[in-house]
């Protein structure tokens, strides 16, 4: 899907809601862990899950009839791995881990990446040091049009909006990739001409 090429629309959303399983939030707190620790923790907590974790999943999934549900998934480049609309613990669980990235895919349509931006954990000597918070947003959904495609505006404005309103996002934006233009501000309400 040109993702790589920068010829894109891209449909920025952004959140607040944390989508991390509500179990790490909670043995985090105190942040005085070890390697070992977490990754005893970490193997009783599985699978991993949390309610914005499955909200946005299902979103994607059940939108228009199934318009934006992928045909692939992964939590990692290449998207390789056949997603089962009936079996969605693997994305849940990837989107509920801090750090966690779900790359969807529907074949000759979109890409979609959610990002879990809540903390990336670093250990120095087996122990668990400050970590690191990944951005103003806790939550980052994009999803990827190929201007080869010709997307018709208002679709996009409309998809955008049926997104950011469905999911309760607290910004949203379409961008062109390739300029970096800001071609809509839902809250702004501009819109620019192609």
């Amino acid at each position: 899907m040109g993702q790589w090429n920068y010829k894109n629309y891209v449909l920025e959303l952004n959140f607040y809601d944390n989508p991390t399983d509500p179990r790490i939030v909670e043995f985090m707190k105190g942040l005085d862990f070890t390697t070992t620790e977490w990754d005893e923790f970490i193997k009783g907590k599985l699978p991993l899950q949390s309610k914005r974790s499955q909200e946005m999943i299902s979103f994607v999934v059940s939108y228009h009839d199934g318009e934006l549900c992928p045909d692939k998934w992964n939590s990692y480049e290449p998207v390789k791995r056949d997603f089962n609309k009936d079996d969605l613990s693997g994305p849940i669980g990837t989107l509920s881990f801090p750090g966690g990235w779900v790359f969807l895919k529907k074949k000759r349509k979109l890409d979609i990446t959610i990002k879990n931006m809540w903390y990336g954990l670093t250990f120095i000597d087996d122990k668990v040091v400050s970590p690191q918070v990944l951005g103003e947003y806790i939550m980052n959904m994009t999803i990827l049009i190929a201007k080869e495609k010709k997307p018709d505006l208002q679709y996009m404005k409309s998809l955008l909006e049926d997104v950011y309103f469905g999911l309760r996002a607290d910004s949203g934006q379409i961008i062109d990739q390739e300029t970096h233009e800001v071609l809509y501000d839902i809250k702004e309400k501009n819109v620019q001409e192609f």
